[in-house]
């Protein structure tokens, strides 16, 4: 098969057992399973992929999309100095976030906290 990548004709040649030719990014291509993902992508759930855990492009994190029905706000991250007192797996790094913000919720007085709003975050879609 032939298609215009809009300079030049490609050839794809035929795929391996069990692929299925998928458009993915504007590139025709044989996968598996699903796409594989790069860093500035949509992801799954309609944010941006910011992290990828592996090679495959298939694993990793994504920023939640901007919702302007139900807007994020600012918010301090709410009982500041008690790192030791809550026993946080760390202050922070990629895979701790969250365990830490369940510590925070659960744990922290204060109302209205950075973690306490990202906890109670959801993204709504509109089924067409």
């Amino acid at each position: 098969m032939h298609y215009w990548d809009g300079f030049q004709w490609v050839n794809i040649s035929a795929g391996p057992n069990n692929a299925t030719l998928k458009d993915c990014n504007g590139i025709p291509t044989w996968v598996v399973t699903s796409c594989p993902f790069k860093i500035g992508d949509i992801g799954p759930a309609g944010g941006t992929v910011f992290y990828l855990t592996d090679s495959t492009g298939l694993h990793g994190l994504e920023v939640a999309p901007i919702d302007p029905i139900h807007p994020l706000t600012t918010a301090a991250s709410g009982c500041y100095g008690s790192i030791g007192v809550f026993g946080f797996t760390e202050p922070d790094g990629i895979g701790v976030g969250a365990s830490n913000t369940n510590t925070i919720v659960t744990k922290c007085p204060d109302v209205d906290t950075a973690a306490k709003i990202a906890d109670a975050y959801t993204v709504w879609r509109q089924l067409l």
